[in-house]
Order: structure tokens, then sequence, then C-alpha cells
């Protein structure tokens, strides 16, 4: 910058704030005079949410040229990429700018958005969402910053309202250098005289008046009055008030006569006044731009109230140059008809703004204003003011002290201010409003949902605010805040202290800052809410889908209807998801969170959190601590991350992992899947035919009611482990302990009772060695199944069984000729015979059955059924055939186990239980109960789960039902008594 030397300072208030050089293309306009390449990027790596310092920025400027001052004028740049980020990578630019003369006082700073940005002050903070879109180079995430006046030092202040990591771009600076002599300011009086004169006030409160002629008139910096007493004095003259420095220009028009002005529509300070004569016609102009106030001889255009307790409404005369309320005068630049300006001065004061833009000043006192039609302005000042805008886009400010605030129909800009404010923008209760979305059958849709759109700023105070119709902006700021956001989609941030928010009807985004507070997404209980309703029946299910960030604080978060997204942060939060598929996260803190209605999903985070998924098919996760957690209703999925976790499953088929820690895991009802994990853990699979891994560390496994399988996945998994199938009442349950993973060379079973259930298994290194050992009792394991060799009858004669495969015809007894579906081998050697003794096969000699049946030696396997008719099936159990197993008919003379180095065990399956002729004796199919799929391999599982899909759970498995009463042990018995 030519003669100015410009100093540039960066303070990182982040760890890992930076400031770097960039060449990324910037988003910039035709008429700015910027560059589009390259710009200053700052960057921060985010907070621990609410609003955290990210750096600090400053640009110095000197001369370095005798003939330059140290000061530049008409500073220009962007802030691109200001925006914020998404819920689950949660960001918020926050920008302030501070410029300052060589004195140290503060200029004024202009902000122009381009996407929505909101200005407060010397503030401006970023609103469109990126969502990986936004770059440098796009014009929603745009500001443009203008700065008139000498400008010493530029101060960029950069802060974060979220937790993660954020960026903008300071693009190149245009700027225009002021020569020495110009910064030489005071407060003149500058009088031209007669002739053509040019006066040039330059800074300081300066009083000019150019006398005859047409003169130029300029005033520079700070707040001149030019005089213009005269139409003789006025005419031909060009006006110039300047913006720089403490700017408020006046054009004192008193004792010229009767003018018409003419404002400029598109900027309100510039115009042409109109010199007339007595009969109207006008005598001369002059032009004037910068101008904020014009006075005439019929008034200033202010109603100006006395120190005392003023009624200021359309009769009121008390103003000293005669202005009055709603007087058709339009004296100041940019206004219309009826826009008035109201100074109600000290006093208790109350003041009825009419129609028209009004702007009223309250000042001292406990003053009532009401702005009414209009889009008014209104500033409470000093005092308990109450505050109602009425119709109109309002803008109010209650200043210090509780203030009474109503906003009223509009699009109204809110500031409470410090104090106990109770702000209302709308009428309270949802019946007063109709949501964007209609709810079919009992509300249409808003038709204009963009004519209620409320800013509110609490500030200081516990306030008490209620926004009503459509998607409005609440920060509550300090204090311990009371907020109703009412219809439709709204953000709200309590800001610090104990905050109350209820979200209401909308999609809302919640902030509850410092402090500990409590967040309603719908409406707060009590309410009589009849769209809460689960997805599954409801018209509108996305009216309620609420993000809800509780910040730090030991906070309590309702979710209430639809999808919502629930995050505790830091504290010790209570969070109760309500209905629909939530998602929550606890983040720090013990907290306890709560499902509800839906299929949730629920992170409990650090610390020791107590966790109830409700109803649904949940996904819960216990994360760091001590967590207890509880399933629920359906199929839930839980995860108990570290620490020495307690899981209650509930109902349904759940999978539940204890994870790293000593846990103690519950499946409770349902066919559940439930690992250990590392460390001592203890699983109990209740009732249900469940599935149990210990993993690392010494376990105790209980299998509880039902079939359950118990998987060993290595030595070191299972030794010193407690397994205990049980037993159920009536001992129709069976128990399998999976050592497959092992292998058999590396086991050795000892039993100890006679039916095989109770024992020892033996861990035994590569040589034979026991290394380690685990206690098992009531296991149990069938394997139903033919043996190779044996001979079935189809429609093409008979045909070994070996060679049956899926698709071949077989004969039935009950149903001709059928199809199989599905067909299985499992081969057994010597070693696993000799370890499950109970499954070696049984022998049975030809006419072992009666009546010559079978026809040929043939072995099965011990549960193998076998079809037996005769009188005494008739007389003992009213059946004339019935079904035996096997290992029920061994007499030890034509049928008997046998000792063998191996065998393989076949089995087909139908549509439904079949009885077959096999070595020509009538015998059974195999037939798929929770026994026999227990005893099998898991890829054979898999496939018959893939014809048969019903099988998978314990309805469809008694669906598929015997082609025979099957007798016990005892039954038997009386058809071998002779």
């Amino acid at each position: 910058m030519g003669g100015v030397t410009v100093t540039f300072g960066f303070e990182a208030q982040d760890q890992g704030a930076t400031a770097t050089v960039t060449n990324d293309t910037q988003y910039v306009e035709s008429g700015d005079g910027l560059s589009a390449s390259g710009g200053l990027r700052l960057y921060g790596c985010g907070g621990e949410g609410g609003i955290d310092n990210t750096s600090t920025t400053t640009l110095s400027f000197a001369s370095n040229d005798a003939a330059y001052g140290d000061a530049i004028s008409n500073v220009s740049f962007r802030i691109n990429d200001l925006d914020q980020g998404t819920s689950s990578d949660y960001h918020r630019d926050i920008v302030t700018v501070y410029a300052y003369d060589a004195d140290g006082n503060l200029l004024p700073v202009t902000y122009t958005p381009e996407g929505g940005q909101t200005v407060s002050g010397n503030t401006v903070t970023g609103q469109n969402v990126d969502n990986g879109s936004l770059t440098s180079a796009s014009q929603a995430g745009s500001v443009l910053v203008q700065i008139e006046g000498n400008v010493a030092r530029i101060v960029i202040d950069y802060d974060n309202g979220g937790p993660t990591d954020q960026a903008i771009t300071i693009t190149d600076i245009t700027a225009t250098t002021t020569a020495a002599a110009d910064e030489e300011e005071g407060n003149d009086t500058l009088l031209g005289g007669d002739g053509d004169d040019t006066v040039l006030g330059q800074g300081g409160n300066d009083v000019i008046a150019g006398g005859a002629g047409a003169d130029h008139l300029s005033g520079g910096d700070d707040r001149d009055t030019f005089l213009v007493g005269s139409a003789a004095a006025g005419a031909g003259d060009h006006i110039d008030g300047g913006e720089g420095g403490d700017d408020y220009d006046v054009l004192d028009l008193t004792g010229a006569g009767p003018v018409s002005i003419a404002y400029d529509n598109t900027n309100p300070e510039n115009g042409t006044v109109s010199f007339l004569d007595t009969d109207g016609n006008v005598v001369g102009t002059l032009d004037f731009a910068n101008i904020e106030n014009v006075i005439v001889d019929h008034g200033d255009g202010y109603v100006e109230g006395t120190s005392g307790d003023d009624l200021i409404d359309t009769a009121y005369t008390g103003d000293p140059e005669g202005d009055m309320i709603d007087h058709n005068d339009a004296i100041l630049p940019g206004d219309a008809a009826n826009d008035d300006r109201v100074l109600a001065g000290a006093g208790n004061d109350t003041v009825y703004a009419g129609v028209g833009d009004d702007t009223v000043w309250g000042d001292l006192g406990n003053d009532s204003i009401f702005g009414e039609a209009g889009d008014d302005s209104l500033i409470g000042g000093e005092g308990k003011d109450t505050i109602s805008g009425g119709a109109g886009n309002d803008t109010i400010e209650g200043g210090n002290d509780a203030d009474v605030i109503s906003g009223g129909a509009g699009n109204d800009d809110v500031d409470g201010g410090e104090g106990d404010d109770v702000i209302t923008t709308g009428p309270d209760g949802l019946a007063n409003y109709a949501p964007d979305r209609g709810y079919p059958g009992l509300f249409p849709g808003d038709t204009d949902p963009g004519n209620d759109r409320d800013t509110v700023y609490g500030g200081g105070g516990n306030d008490t605010i209620s926004t009503g119709d459509d998607a409005d902006y609440i920060d509550g700021g300090t204090g311990n805040d009371s907020i109703d956001a009412g219809c439709d989609d709204d953000t709200v941030d309590g800001g610090d202290g104990n905050d109350v928010i209820v979200g209401a009807e909308g999609s809302d985004l919640i902030f509850g800052g410092t402090g500990n507070d409590t967040i309603y997404g719908g409406l707060a209980p009590g309410y009589p809410d009849s769209l809460n309703v689960p997805d599954a029946t409801d018209l509108r299910p996305d009216n309620g889908m609420d993000t809800i960030h509780g910040g730090d604080g030991n906070d309590v978060i309702y979710g209430a209807d639809d999808n919502d997204m629930l995050y505790g942060d830091g504290g010790d939060d209570y969070i109760d998801g309500g209905i629909d598929n939530d998602t929550i996260e606890g983040g720090e803190g013990n907290d306890t969170l709560i499902g509800g209605q839906g299929d949730d999903y629920i992170d409990g985070g650090a610390a020791s959190d107590t966790i109830d998924g409700g109803e649904g098919n949940d996904t819960l996760i216990g994360g760091e601590g001590d967590d207890s957690i509880t399933g629920g209703a359906g199929d839930d999925s839980i995860e108990g991350g570290t620490g020495q976790d307690t899981i209650h499953a509930g109902t349904g088929n759940d999978i539940a992992n204890g994870g790293d820690g000593d846990d103690r895991v519950f499946g409770e009802d349902g066919d559940d899947l439930l690992t250990g994990g590392q460390g001592q853990d203890s699983l109990d699979g209740g009732a249900g035919n469940d599935t149990l891994t210990g993993g690392q560390g010494v376990d105790t496994l209980i299998g509880g009611l039902g079939s359950d399988t118990f998987i060993v996945g290595s030595i070191d998994d299972g030794n010193h482990d407690f397994v205990d199938g049980n037993e159920d009442p009536d001992n129709s349950d069976w128990d399998v302990l999976d050592l497959s993973a092992i292998g058999r060379d590396h086991l050795n079973i000892l039993y100890t009772t006679p039916d095989h259930e109770n024992g020892t298994v033996q861990f035994l290194d590569d040589y034979g060695n026991v290394t380690g050992s685990m206690e098992f009792h009531n296991i149990e394991q069938i394997v139903p199944c033919f043996t190779p060799g044996t001979l079935v009858a189809t429609p093409k004669g008979e045909r070994l069984v070996e060679e049956l495969q899926p698709g071949d015809k077989v004969i039935t007894r009950d149903n001709g000729i059928q199809e199989i579906r599905w067909a299985g081998r499992r081969d057994l050697n010597r070693a696993e015979l000799a370890v499950a003794s109970h499954l070696k096969p049984v022998l049975i000699r030809a006419g072992a059955l009666g009546n010559g049946l079978p026809e040929r030696d043939m072995m099965v396997s011990p549960n193998h059924r076998m079809l037996v008719s005769s009188e005494r099936t008739a007389l003992y159990f009213e059946e004339h055939e019935v079904l035996v197993a096997a290992k029920h008919l061994v007499d030890n003379i034509g049928i008997k186990p046998v000792e063998t180095l191996g065998t393989s065990y076949i089995h087909f399956m139908f549509d439904r239980h079949e009885v077959v002729l096999a070595n020509g004796a009538w015998t059974e199919s195999f037939q798929p109960g929770d026994q026999t799929l227990g005893g099998m391999g898991n890829a054979q599982r898999a496939e018959i789960y893939e014809i048969f899909p019903e099988l998978q759970d314990s309805e469809g498995r008694k669906a598929y039902g015997a082609a025979r009463k099957t007798l016990k042990r005892h039954e038997a018995k009386l058809l071998m008594h002779r």
C-alpha cells in the first residue's frame, strides 16, 4: 500500500489455531475492487461447546513517506467461508471486527452478508450449514466488510461456537491512503462568504456555512452542521457530510423558507432540496450526500418529550419544534409521510407511535412504548419498560432492567438487554398457529411460513421468552432463562445458566449451553400433545425431528416425537428419547439414557452410564466406565465397552457383548447371542435358545431355559471356564458345547455322569500334555441321520442314501412322491467318537423290528427314529403308528450300539417331516427341531436357514411338526416288554 506500511500480528487462543497464506479462489464481486486469487486463511481446531476464542489477527498502519498520513480510509475486504457445521460435525464461525483511529477510538464497521449471516454490533455469525459444498469461493459464505474514516488499526477476533475445527479466509484489502494534512482535525467553524467556494471541514465537529454562490462544502469525519439560511445561500450548493468518525451530519435549513426535499430511493442520506417561492415555484436547488438529519422551519423530524411523565400520541403537542406523531411530514432522510422519530426523554413515558415505520427512544424511566402498525425500531433505554411492537417487522431493544416486550405479528428482532425480561413475539399456545407442516385430517399447513420469523436475544438476566409461529432464532444469553420456541423449525441457544427450553412443534436445533438445563424437544409434560404418534402410524413423521445439545452441566433432555438426535455433552445428563428412532450420545459424565419407543442408537460415552433401550430393536453402547445397560423389548445389539458393565438384554433375540472388564451379561427372554469379551465375565442366557461365548478370561456361562450353544474359541478362552447348560423342567432342552475351533487333537473329555451331560474338558498341547481345563454341566448333543449304504425307496427303485441330492424324488408313506429340499452329511472319526461315545451308531439287524424288517442290516444315529406299528402301540398310546429313537430300541440282541473306527451320518429333508422306506423299513426324514439344529455345524445350519428361513425362530420350528407321535425312553420300554 503506497506510502503506508502494514504490520501484521497474530495471536492463537486455541493450541491448534493458525494463520496461513492460501492460493484458494475467493468469492468477490466486480464492484469490490478485490482480488479473487488467494487470501489469509484463519484456522482453529475446535472448542468444547459454547463459544471459544480461536485467534486474534491485528493489522496496523503507519506512514513510511512524509507525504502520507499514518491512517487509511475507505477500507474494504471480504470474509469468506463464514458458516456453521452439521450437527454431527458442528462448528459455528463467529467473527468480530474492530477498527480504531490513531487515538484508539472505535470506528463503525459495516457488514453486508451474502448468505444469511447474522450481524449484532461488530459481530457477524455464520448461519448457512456447510454439508461439504461451501468453500471460500461460495457466495453463501461471504460477508463484505467496509470501514470509513481514518483507520489506524484493524483487529479481527475469530471465535468458534461449536466443538469441531473451523476455517475462514480474509481476502486482500482495498483502501485509500490519506495525505498528512488530512489528519489535522478540530471542531472548526468555516464560513465561505460570497462566491463559489470550496470548504473542507476535515475531522472534528465542524459548523460550515457556504454563503452566497454555488459552493462545494465537505464536512469530513465526525458530526458536522451545514447552515443554509436562505434560498440565495443554498441554491447551487453541493454538500457532502462525510461518513467517517463519530458521524451524524445535519443540514440546517432554518430560515430558508418553504422547501421540498426529494430523497434518493437507494440511499436516504442523499437527496435534493428545492427552494420554493410563495407560489410554490422552484427558485433554486441544493444537492446533498451523507446527511443524517435535515432541519426545516416546520420541525426537525424528532418528537421530543419532556423530563416528566409524558403521554406521546397523535394528540401530543409538547415538542419544541412542533413535530407531532403521524403528522404527514417526512422531514428526515428516508422517512415516509408518517415515519416518526420519538425521543421520550426522562420520566415514565407512554408512547403510541401510530402508523408508519417509527423509531422510539424511551430513555430514562419506566416507559410504555407501543409501535403499532409499521416496521418500528423501539429502544427502551434505562428503566423497567413495557414495549409492544405491534404489526410489522419490528426491531426492539429492552435496555437495562426487567422489561416486558411483545413483538406482535411480523418478523421481529428483539434484544432484551440486561435484567429479567419477559419477551413474547406471538400469542401463547399452539392453537393460535398453523405449523409449516400441516397434519392430515387435523389442520392444514401454514400458507405463509415466513411472515413471523423472529430473532430474539435474551441478554443478561433470567429471561422468559416465547416466540410462537414460524422458524425463529433464540439466544437466551446469560441467566436462568425459560424459553418456548413455539411452532416450526427453530434454533435455540440457552446460553449460560440453568435454562428451561421447550422446542414445541417442529424439528428444532437446540443448544443448552453452560448450566444445568432442562430441554424438551417437543411440548413440556402436561401439555395435551395429540401429535406424539409412533412413526408406524404417524401421518407426519417429520414435524418433531429435533437435534439437541445439552452443553456443559447436568442436563435433562426429552426428545419426544419423531427421530431425534440428542447429545448430553459435558456433565451428568438425563436423556429420554421418547418415541421413534432416536440417536442419543451421553458424552462426558455419569449419564442416564433412555431410548423409549423405536429403534434407538445410544452411546453412553465416558464415565459410568445407565442405559435403557426401551421398546424397539436398539443399538446400545456403554463406552467407558462401569455401565448398566438394559435392552428392553426388541432385538437389541448391546456393546458394554470398557469397564465392569452389567447388561440385561431383555426380551427379543438380542446380541450382547460385555467388552473389556469383568462384566455381567443376562440374555433374559429370547434367542440371544452373548459374548463376554475380555475379563472374568458372567453370562446367563435366560429363557430361549441362546449362544454364549465367554471370550478371554475365567468366565461363568449359564444357559438357562431352552437349548443353548456354548462356543469356546481357543484354549486360552476356555481355560478355567464354568459352563452349565441347565435343565428345563421337562428335560426338553438340548445344550451344545462347541469346541470345534480348538480341534479334537487338543481335547480330552472326561464324563462324570452316565448320561454324558456333565464332566471336564482337558486342553492338550501338541504332545498330549494337559495344559488346562474347563468344567461343564447339563450339556447334550444330538446328530440325527442315516449311515452310508442304506437303500432308500424312490420312484426309480432303491438308491443309496449317500447318492441322494436336493431335487431327487423319494417315496413317502403319507404324501406319496416328494422332492428332497436339502441333504447334509457329518463325518465322525475314531477320536471324535471316543470323546462323544453317545454318538456311536446303532446297528439294527435284519428282521429286528419284526415282520422281516428291516430287510437288510442298517446303521443309524442313536436319535434317528424308526416307525413302529403293533397292537401295543394302539393299546398303550391310542396310536396305530409311533416313532421311536433307535437308542430307545436297544435290546443288545438285534439292536445295539457298535464300536467303529468312524462313521458318517447322512440326513435329508422335505417340505415337511416325512416317513420314508429305508432298507425295507419305514423310518423318518430329517426334522429340524431345536436340538437337531443345535447339534449341527454352522455351515449346515446356515444352508437350512437359507432354504427354510422360517426355521430361524422357535415358532417356525414348532410349525415343522413330527409326522407321528414320538415315544420317550420309558414309553418305548413298554413296546420292548415280551
